[in-house]
């Protein structure tokens, strides 16, 4: 896409940071490709700040109508870098509340960046410092240092299991006992980072997300057009998938049925069962959450149906994917392959 990413060192982005608040991991040795991790984890006062470090090239990158743009072009890709390199963080990090955890999108440029994609903060090399050190505090100092522990011990743990050597046991400090909580989430890290290495994200839009809408009605309507946006790996239609997230914390059992062009060709009818777990009832709008997915990568958003959601579409778009995202990290998206 023409941009050139780079491993910047902490010391050459994050000098300014006040020493014996702040710690800056980087240089990770990440068990998988470097396009779909974090270049520096950052940690202090404010919480724990995942930093994807992008270099524009010769025009700045900017943010439009929510989304980056790098050299004229589109690149809601890096959202999706900076979300699935979060969740490799937070699953590294068992017992990290993820209300502390940030993704950060930082361009190597001059002109200012202050933006927020989804939950990605974006911003520029020249102000990176201020934006960490201006949010609230919710770390104390000796969390801190835990929370920088347990990731790297996490990191030693997954990097030693992907090379089929047996990590050994590390004491962490305020780590909380039992090794069943430890195994659990060291399983969820190897998931995420697999899923990561293969180029397959595993981040998720939160069910209120501003990219819901009408995707109009008869005529030559295109559907609400949503962007270019990676996908969780598909599975066939028909098999029932479980998605969780902030509006349904128990969970959604999800089934595609089907995938159907309307008679006149200007439609895609995709019609799904949406069960909740838990003993709850679920009163989202499935339209919110559904995303039809062409061959060519574009998203469409679509309007609830009686069973389901009509998606308007281009004449020659061919479905290829259903997404059904309602929360973030692995368990809040899912996908099913129209063919």
């Amino acid at each position: 896409m023409g941009e050139v990413l780079q491993v910047p060192g902490p010391a050459d982005m994050l000098a300014e940071l006040p020493r014996g608040l702040w710690v800056a991991v980087g240089g990770l040795t990440w068990p998988t490709p470097p396009l779909t991790t974090a270049d520096v984890v950052v940690i202090g006062p404010g919480g724990v700040f995942v930093v994807v470090h992008v270099d524009p090239g010769e025009r700045p990158a900017t943010v439009l109508l929510g989304a980056p743009w790098v050299a004229g072009q589109l690149r809601a890709d890096l959202v999706d870098r900076a979300e699935a390199a979060t969740a490799a963080v937070r699953a590294l990090v068992p017992g990290l509340d993820p209300r502390h955890l940030r993704p950060v999108l930082c361009f190597a440029q001059q002109p200012m960046l202050l933006e927020r994609c989804e939950d990605v903060l974006v911003c520029s090399t020249s102000n990176l410092v201020s934006v960490l050190t201006s949010r609230e505090p919710v770390l104390a100092a000796r969390q801190v240092h835990t929370v920088h522990a347990r990731l790297q011990v996490g990191m030693r743990r997954a990097g030693a299991a992907l090379d089929g050597v047996p990590a050994q046991a590390d004491a962490v400090g305020d780590a909380r006992p039992g090794h069943s909580s430890v195994a659990a989430g060291f399983a969820v890290a190897l998931v995420v980072l697999v899923m990561a290495g293969l180029g397959l994200a595993v981040a998720a839009l939160t069910g209120s997300g501003g990219s819901g809408g009408s995707g109009g009605s008869g005529g030559s309507a295109s559907g609400a057009l949503v962007g270019s946006r990676t996908t969780a790996h598909p599975v066939r239609l028909g098999r029932p998938m479980t998605v969780a997230g902030p509006a349904a914390p128990a969970g959604l059992r999800v089934t595609v049925r089907s995938v159907q062009r309307s008679r006149d060709g200007q439609h895609v009818e995709v019609r799904l069962v949406v069960r909740p777990l838990g003993g709850r009832s679920w009163r989202g709008d499935p339209a919110r959450a559904v995303r039809l997915v062409t061959r060519d990568g574009r998203r469409f958003a679509g309007r609830a149906v009686p069973g389901g959601v009509s998606v308007a579409v281009p004449p020659r778009a061919e479905p290829a994917r259903v997404q059904f995202r309602l929360g973030r990290g692995a368990l809040g998206v899912a996908a099913w392959r129209v063919r």
